[in-house]
């Protein structure tokens, strides 16, 4: 009786005894230099906080990657030919309204009578039409004959403002996906989170989670030519 008493205390106090912590090893790149630009961009977009730092970096999964769970070059390709698209039809809807003759070709005599006509409807003066018209022909007009044709009104305008941001979209999935840690041509989220999390650990050299001011310029500094 004795020792069963002895051997149900012992393993009493031998469970009651805390577990030694074991150390968590965060990885990190072996300098910020070294952390591929494309992780850090979205901190110096303002991301300060590794959990929202996390979800933003994530987030191209969701806009182009396959099930929202797997990133390859066909998704890249898929993104841009689906933003081609909607840039064509965009372009077309602009102005096709001007082409009076249903023709399939708009004139500066066309884009004037549509400009005068809207001047008139507003009271405004009419004065200038001819050149605002002879400008818009130019702006549509890729082969420069005084005209535009249905080609040139679907015809990306390389300019464009909103090119350059899906221009720059598209390169930022491509610089992700060459990072893809095993080299099978898929990003998974798992592979895309544990490089933000490393990429952030770096940035982070005190751990707590978020960046600092002087943790921040670091991340500017580097990222200064990028």
């Amino acid at each position: 009786m004795r020792t069963l008493s002895l051997a149900i205390l012992a393993a009493t106090l031998t469970g009651s005894l805390p577990a030694l912590a074991q150390p968590v090893i965060v990885e990190k790149y072996a300098s910020m230099e070294a952390v591929p630009k494309v992780l850090l961009a979205d901190i110096r977009h303002g991301q300060t906080y590794r959990d929202q730092y996390i979800a933003r970096l994530l987030e191209v999964m969701r806009t182009a990657g396959q099930d929202k769970k797997v990133l390859t070059q066909q998704d890249v390709d898929n993104y841009v030919r689906r933003n081609e698209t909607a840039e064509r039809r965009q372009r077309y809807l602009q102005v096709i309204f001007y082409d009076l003759d249903y023709d399939g070709t708009i004139t500066q005599q066309e884009v004037g009578t549509v400009m005068m006509e809207d001047r008139r409807r507003q009271k405004q003066s009419e004065e200038g039409c001819a050149d605002d018209a002879a400008r818009f022909i130019a702006r549509y007009d890729i082969d420069k004959d005084g005209a535009i044709s249905l080609k040139e009104m679907s015809t990306p305008d390389p300019s464009a403002e909103n090119r350059g941001s899906r221009d720059k979209q598209s390169r930022r999935m491509k610089a992700l996906l060459a990072l893809d840690p095993d080299r099978d041509g898929r990003l998974t989220m798992p592979e895309l989170e544990a490089l933000g999390r490393k990429a952030f650990a770096t940035a982070d050299t005190d751990g707590d989670g978020s960046l600092s001011r002087p943790e921040m310029q670091v991340v500017r500094d580097v990222l200064e030519d990028y």
